[in-house]
């Protein structure tokens, strides 16, 4: 089964491991941009990846943390 392009609130915190409110706390700084589709807010798959792997960027490399 193909994934899907838009992600609910519930199917982003299971991905991250964040909380859904933590999540609601994102959307209001625009950390994450959910698209509207009625009274649904949904994220777009390949922005979350992509904010996904920009926080994985952002953390020292496990060698810096080594020395």
């Amino acid at each position: 089964m193909p994934e899907p392009q838009f992600l609910t609130f519930r199917e982003v915190a299971a991905i991250t491991r964040l909380s859904e409110r933590h999540l609601h706390r994102l959307v209001a700084r625009g950390s994450l941009r959910p698209a509207r589709e009625g009274r649904k807010l949904l994220f777009p798959r390949a922005e979350v990846d992509a904010w996904i792997a920009a926080k994985l960027a952002e953390r020292p490399s496990v060698e810096a943390c080594a020395s």
